[in-house]
């Protein structure tokens, strides 16, 4: 029997061409078998690319309805934007979103099941989130049953409540919207503010006065002496008679002991520990300290772990959530920490869970990181040991798409710099940098361009343009320093000054910038001098806690003051004792009453948790 030669061809552009096909007969209106009409407007279409691209139009035209036989077809409950949209993308595959017409398809690819369209106008919302939107995008989500866009814009409007509440979107909201933002245990909100939101919204409408008792509950006024009254006056409709009537039971007011609205609480993440007065291992802790707490040695409480065990990395808050990125893991083999990292996690307050997200692109340690508009920015750093791996590479991290991008690089690449953000712009100020200029000892007979040497300079980041911008430098070079806003200046607080390649300075020097003058001046010098020290305002005021006052490499002499800056007085005061001293990050975050109160019923935690240090954002 002869053999039949047999082969099978494929053509990969054929999909393609069909569908390109359609298209040139849906611009042509040519072999149209259905005309759509949608306010008015008629699409001639194609039934079977319609029933084979979208559940809903196979439904219709397969089963034993009125439109399968019908040559046009009223679209009830679509606009005609959002359906020209959705049928330009079932016959190229291509979507153009934007302000004018997201909420007509979005809407329109509900009503037709257009699964991946759904998917596609939920990016381009949460990708374009902002606090003058997010009530809009969370009633939309709201009205079409979209749970995941809900909660993220949910979330989105608790984090950003005071700015969104200037919205007009948030006195258009309904009685129970209003209650489900009050009563959220995460509104970044205190009392106060949200009693003055709440009676603007009542006052918008006089019909709604009958919900201020519900209102006023949420509120937790119970809790709020009768002759404070949040400041409104007696005439607005949670003042006067309203509030009284809300304190007619003094024990009521006393019972009510736990503040659901947002407090203040220092953040310290990881860092090191000393005991009997010699180095010890690396933390892994993460712990906060309440700074209104009403005990009075204000009690450090250990909130979770660090998933990996890891030094020189940074750390950042997000809203909610705190990034752990890079730096360098602890090699089991090696006994010490010889593996570069790239790896990054977060830990949800709210869920109280760590997850594993998208890796750095280049692998650095001792760099900088912050948070801007949503986004991390992480800057230079270093990818070995050699003097040569400075880093100059910048990325940014996009939390909603979970990826991180490339940005211009800052023109000198640096390492163990420190960094703070104001006005939505990145300041990034000293540490170590590539020597610019060859040069070559004789006498060392080494390629001098190849040490990194201290720097003073300083460079803003733009992140709207992606542009760098060289600003006055530093009157005195230094590394591992502290950087923070405060009263709308930068401050450059201590650091190291480098003698030799084994010999640091500690320093006390403060410096000021003003970036409108762009202009650097000294203030009163610390107390105390400190490397790897953590700058934060807590309750109006710098504080400078902890660090490190080496000055050979390998020494440790860990610093256990808590300084603090008073700018009316021009001074510097040691206003406590760290339990464990040393370098720690330490960060200023807002989270609910509810989230501490279970803290305070336990027993505290002090002998679990240090100091906190190093605001450099790296240690």
């Amino acid at each position: 029997m002869e053999k039949i030669n047999e082969r099978k061809f494929s053509l990969a552009s054929h999909g393609s061409s069909v569908l390109a096909g359609f298209r040139e007969l849906y611009q042509t209106e040519l072999l149209s078998d259905v005309c759509l009409v949608a306010e008015k407007r008629e699409f001639r279409s194609h039934k079977t690319l319609l029933a084979a691209c979208c559940p809903y139009f196979r439904s219709m035209f397969s089963i034993d309805l009125r439109e399968k036989e019908e040559t046009t077809v009223e679209m009830h409950g679509t606009t005609a934007r959002g359906l020209s949209a959705i049928l330009d993308f079932l016959y190229s595959g291509d979507l153009t979103l934007n302000d004018e017409n997201k909420e007509d398809v979005l809407a329109t690819a509900c009503y037709l099941q257009v699964d991946a369209v759904i998917d596609m106008c939920c990016s381009y919302l949460r990708e374009n989130i902002h606090m003058n939107n997010c009530i809009g995008i969370w009633n939309l989500a709201c009205a079409l049953n979209l749970h995941e866009l809900k909660d993220f814009a949910e979330n989105h409007v608790t984090n950003n409540l005071i700015e969104a509440s200037q919205s007009d979107d948030f006195l258009e909201l309904s009685c129970d919207q209003l209650i489900v933002l009050l009563s959220n245990d995460w509104v970044k909100a205190t009392d106060r503010e949200l009693c003055e939101m709440s009676d603007k919204w009542v006052a918008r409408d006089p019909k709604r006065s009958e919900y201020l008792d519900e209102i006023s509950s949420i509120l937790n006024i119970d809790s709020i002496p009768a002759e404070d009254n949040f400041g409104i006056p007696a005439t607005r409709p949670l003042g006067g008679e309203h509030v009284a009537r809300r304190h007619d039971s003094a024990e009521t007011a006393r019972e009510s002991t736990i503040c659901r609205a947002s407090r203040e609480v220092v953040l310290a993440v990881g860092g090191r520990l000393m005991y009997n007065e010699r180095p010890a291992v690396q933390r892994t802790c993460v712990s906060f300290c309440d700074v209104r707490s009403p005990d009075g040695d204000k009690p450090w409480y250990e909130m979770t772990q660090i998933p990996i065990r890891r030094r020189n990395y940074c750390a950042a808050v997000l809203d909610d959530e705190i990034y752990v990125v890079g730096g360098r893991e602890w090699d089991k083999e090696a006994r010490g920490y010889d593996r570069w990292s790239a790896a990054a996690f977060c830990y949800n307050l709210r869920t109280a869970k760590w997850r594993e997200v998208s890796s750095l692109s280049t692998k650095r340690s001792c760099f900088s990181m912050d948070a801007i508009e949503g986004n991390l920015f992480a800057v230079g750093g270093d990818e070995d040991h050699e003097d040569t791996s400075i880093l100059s590479s910048v990325e940014r991290f996009d939390p909603i798409q979970n990826l991180w991008w490339p940005c211009s690089e800052i023109p000198d690449g640096r390492r163990c710099q420190a960094s703070c953000v104001y006005n939505n712009r990145l300041y990034v100020s000293g540490g170590w940098i590539k020597r610019t200029e060859a040069a070559f000892s004789l006498t060392l007979n080494v390629n001098m361009s190849c040490i990194p040497t201290m720097s003073a300079t300083v460079y803003c980041y733009d992140p709207l343009t992606d542009m760098w911008s060289e600003r006055s430098a530093m009157h005195v070079a230094r590394f591992s320093h502290a950087m923070e806003v405060y009263s709308g200046r930068i401050f450059a607080i201590g650091g190291y000054t480098s003698l030799s390649r084994t010999h640091n300075e500690p320093l006390d020097v403060v410096e000021c910038y003003s970036p409108e003058r762009d202009q650097w001046s000294f203030i009163e010098p610390l107390r105390v001098p400190a490397g790897l020290c953590s700058a934060v305002v807590v309750e109006g005021y710098m504080t400078v806690l902890g660090g490190d006052q080496s000055t050979f490499s390998g020494e440790m002499n860990y610093v256990s003051k808590v300084q603090v800056y008073d700018e009316s007085a021009r001074e510097w005061t040691v206003s406590n004792t760290l339990r464990y001293p040393g370098p720690v990050p330490a960060y200023k975050m807002m989270v609910p009453g509810s989230f501490i109160e279970p803290f305070r019923t336990e027993k505290r935690l002090a002998d679990q948790v240090g100091p906190i240090g190093g605001a450099s954002r790296t240690f």
